[in-house]
């Protein structure tokens, strides 16, 4: 398939331009990949906070598995802050969450060898050390007040800027952790219906993986206070995209929507700077000290623009809590065996294609609240999840992406189908149960609920 190329210093004078960005990134069908982004906590054994600077910090977590495993650093002045190797990175978000960006894969098979292999190297780097890794959608053990920045100057900037337009951006920075899934398109049709259905089916993907129902070591309320907090950080940026439902959306409305979302930053001469003042439309039309718009500026701004399903070079699904990883895996693959098999996505659609865009908000609002039991219409969360799951199940059976031992994807959904599916509750719900029996309200026995 031939595709129109861009180039990332080409200065950007029409709209047009930004389309060519979706419509160069086409995938042939037989080359549709997915792509893991796995967040997860890092801690000392104390329940205190990890620090970069200090010893058994980020910075030597990050300078330790470079040195050992291969990667090369990417660094900000003297502070190491990310490790690439093979198409994958390791990232550090802004309160000392660790994320792997995961290579592309065909299959669910070499995604799930990709996170093996990165938790056994994390875990090979901090053996003897005193802390714990750990997976959940919050930070459960301690506040946002005592959770340290890390030296990244992307986040100076967004910090200062998002606690103008969100009174809970900086717990979403330095609170949360999520797994992603990144799946290709290829065409405008395709990437429009996509990204539509998955927008759909999102709120019950966020219910069937809630995961943060407790903060400060008391429960605060919610399944997934994660996705509640995504409400109060930039309403401007984040949410369910208005139009989008409409049977006229395209590309240009996707535009049309980024454009006139509030920049963060520019990078020039590995100097990074303070574009807040302009949404990226204004920046395009009037250029800003000298300074025009680029295609790397659009990219990078579009990584900057939060709505719970986001368009890129792929459509990447950010609604799930991060998961323990018996439970990481099925993220991806309940969204693969929907996005790539054609009646899936059409069965998919079905089970919310008669909401309106009021009631799809407040649905999400339900379900950050009350997860698997939350109510949509006559309908509650956790019987369109059982239909949900079948749906992926079916899509990924059809899909036929075997294994050596002749398996195929399927098997990344049965943990989710005994621990969540039959049960007809989130992890955040049976967590809940065990905190006030069995667990007692124990602050080690959640550390280890949670341990990766």
């Amino acid at each position: 398939m031939k595709l129109n190329t861009i180039s990332n210093d080409e200065i950007l004078e029409d709209k047009n331009q930004l389309v060519k960005y979706f419509t160069s990134s086409y995938k042939s069908p037989d080359n549709l990949r997915v792509g893991t982004e796995y967040e997860k906590f890092l801690i000392k054994n104390d329940l205190s906070p990890i620090e970069y600077e200090s010893k058994e910090g980020i910075r030597d977590l990050f300078e330790s598995l470079g040195e050992k495993f291969g990667y090369e650093g990417e660094y900000e002045g003297k502070n190491i802050i990310a490790l690439l190797r093979n198409g994958a990175s390791i990232s550090l978000e802004p309160g000392g969450q660790v994320e792997l960006s995961g290579k592309p894969f065909l299959s669910l098979h070499d995604a799930q060898k990709e996170i093996e292999e990165h938790i056994s190297e994390l875990k090979e780097i901090t053996q003897g050390w005193n802390t714990k890794w750990f997976s959940c959608g919050m930070n459960p053990f301690l506040s946002t007040e005592d959770i340290n920045w890390m030296p990244k100057k992307r986040y100076g900037i967004m910090r200062k800027y998002l606690i103008t337009q969100g009174h809970l951006s900086h717990k979403m920075m330095k609170q949360t952790c999520t797994i992603q899934a990144n799946i290709d398109y290829v065409s405008h049709e395709d990437a429009i219906k996509k990204l539509r259905i998955a927008t759909g089916v999102n709120s019950i993907v966020t219910a069937i993986f809630a995961n943060s129902p407790i903060y400060c070591g008391k429960e605060n309320g919610f399944a997934t206070e994660r996705a509640h907090i995504w409400k109060y950080t930039d309403p401007e940026r984040c949410g369910i995209i208005k139009n989008l439902f409409s049977d006229n959306f395209s590309f240009e409305y996707y535009v049309d929507y980024a454009m006139n979302v509030h920049m963060f930053l520019i990078k020039r001469d590995n100097e990074m700077i303070d574009m807040t003042h302009l949404t990226f439309k204004e920046f395009m039309q009037k250029g800003d000290r000298g300074i025009k718009a680029t295609y790397y500026d659009w990219g990078y701004h579009l990584s900057t623009v939060f709505p719970e399903v986001r368009l890129l070079k792929y459509i990447e699904l950010r609604g799930a809590d991060s998961q323990t990883p018996d439970l990481a895996i099925a993220i991806p693959a309940i969204w693969k065996g929907i996005l790539y098999d054609n009646q899936a996505l059409d069965s998919a659609w079905e089970l919310v294609s008669n909401l309106t865009y009021d009631q799809r908000v407040e649905w999400h609002e339900a379900v950050a609240k009350d997860g698997m039991k939350a109510k949509i219409g006559k309908y509650v969360t956790k019987d369109l999840a059982k239909e949900l799951f079948n749906i992926s199940w079916e899509g990924l059976k059809r899909q036929k992406v075997q294994n050596e031992k002749n398996q195929d994807e399927t098997i990344y959904l049965e943990a989710l189908l005994e621990k969540v599916i039959k049960k007809g509750k989130s992890p955040a719900e049976t967590l809940l149960e065990k905190w006030n029996t069995t667990y007692n309200n124990s602050l080690d026995k959640l550390l280890n609920h949670y341990i990766i």
